[in-house]
């Protein structure tokens, strides 16, 4: 057998060293785990009923005081439209002033800490590397991964559904430009709504399904999210998730997205477009209905209630998402709808209308004037649960009982 000449061993040694100084290892969580996507102020916000329903005084007074004062506002309306001037007095619906009371504004400092640290996936790095990248995937080839893009070595799992098995691994860049992967473990999500959607371009981003509903039937994931209007948010650590091709990306492969419900009125929608929001039209469909929020007896809300739920049971729009500008008010009271008719119990229904407040605005159910939206609901059965009283109250305005069935039966399994 020939020998290697020394310089060309040397040469050799040298290529192999250069191509394996960089090394990925991960560490945590333990091969075949069970992994929960929620993190711990999540559940302390979800455990916290009592405490985040404490009413602030200047808010009970405005709930008490809301029929009166909308009362003056039309008023106020028909004698400015009669006198040909703009109207003075601020419509009641929409104050600005939601701040939380005192829990929940020190529950909020403690979460804004929290968030950037709860990155319970982590991995070692030998050797320097650019570039990591988090790959999950359902099945053992990596076929079609979902991606998070970090510049530390750990992550939080973004984008994941509930109770489902996942293989998981860490690519990067060393010195010269390969490409470094790490070993593959496997994590299961806890099947333990809600579950959280992340992107940089929107905020305030859910599936509406995960868990079950009060029969305990399964409701499924990837078909309906809310979340607020698609604008680059600062949460994000990484150019690389900023770019076109990576919400193209996240809305044709993790959402699989057909559909856009834009709740905003026409003109609005246009100043934010003017202002620099991205559309998502003409790659996926939008449909508009500019309605109202909270107030169920507003003629626009029952108008575009209707509509979306005729939508909704009649067109193939699935997987679609609705919105508005911020995710919380109108998007609120059209998710409160169909929490109810998915059938979720009294305490989820009220869970997934307050998690808005994780995304920032620090804005809780009652001072959010939700008296209007559940007040509304209650004259449908005092005594009943909020499902029953969202289903008689869709029936009461006009959406026929077959097409609540066909939402239903498209969210939820048998």
């Amino acid at each position: 057998m020939r020998s290697i000449p020394p310089v060309l061993f040397s040469i050799v040694f040298c290529i192999t060293a250069a191509v394996s100084a960089a090394e990925l290892k991960l560490t945590a969580p333990p091969d075949g785990a069970e992994l929960d996507t929620v993190s711990p102020l999540e559940h302390e916000f979800l455990e916290s009923d009592a405490q985040r329903a404490v009413v602030p005084e200047k808010i009970r007074i405005r709930i008490e005081n809301y029929d009166k004062d909308l009362a003056a506002f039309k008023a106020e309306q028909e004698k400015a439209k009669a006198e040909g001037r703009e109207v003075t007095m601020r419509d009641p619906t929409y104050w600005a002033d939601f701040r939380g009371n005192d829990w929940s504004d020190d529950f909020m400092k403690r979460y804004k800490a929290e968030n950037g640290n709860f990155r319970p996936l982590t991995w070692t790095v030998e050797g320097n590397v650019t570039d990591q990248t988090v790959l999950f995937s359902e099945t053992e080839d990596f076929a079609r991964p979902l991606r998070t893009y970090t510049l530390t070595n750990s992550a939080r799992p973004e984008n994941l559904k509930l109770g489902v098995k996942y293989y998981w691994k860490v690519t990067a860049k060393d010195e010269n430009g390969q490409t470094v992967e790490s070993d593959v473990r496997t994590f299961t999500t806890l099947d333990r709504f809600p579950r959280f959607m992340s992107s940089v371009w929107i905020m305030n981003f859910r599936d509406l399904g995960g868990g079950v509903n009060a029969d305990g039937k399964k409701v499924r994931q990837g078909l309906v999210y809310r979340s607020a209007a698609l604008h680059r948010t600062a949460r994000t650590e990484d150019p690389r998730a900023q770019g076109e091709d990576e919400i193209l990306y996240f809305f044709r492969d993790v959402i699989q997205l057909k559909c856009e419900f834009d709740l905003r009125g026409v003109g609005e929608t246009q100043a934010r477009w003017d202002a620099g929001e991205r559309k998502l039209e003409p790659d996926f469909r939008r449909i508009n209905f500019p309605m109202g929020a909270y107030n169920l007896k507003s003629d626009g809300v029952k108008k575009y209630l209707v509509a979306i739920f005729h939508t909704m049971a009649t067109e193939d729009i699935y997987p679609m998402f609705f919105h508005c500008a911020g995710g919380a008010d109108r998007t609120g009271t059209v998710g409160v709808m169909l929490d109810g008719v998915i059938g979720r119990d009294d305490q989820t229904i009220i869970d997934q209308y307050e998690l808005t407040t994780l995304c920032g605005h620090t804005r809780m159910r009652i001072c959010r004037l939700p008296g209007i939206l559940f007040s509304n609901l209650k004259e449908f059965g005092p005594d009943e649960p909020i499902r029953v009283q969202v289903v008689k109250y869709l029936l009461s305005i006009g959406v026929p009982q077959e097409e609540i069935d066909a939402v239903h039966k498209k969210l939820v399994e048998e």
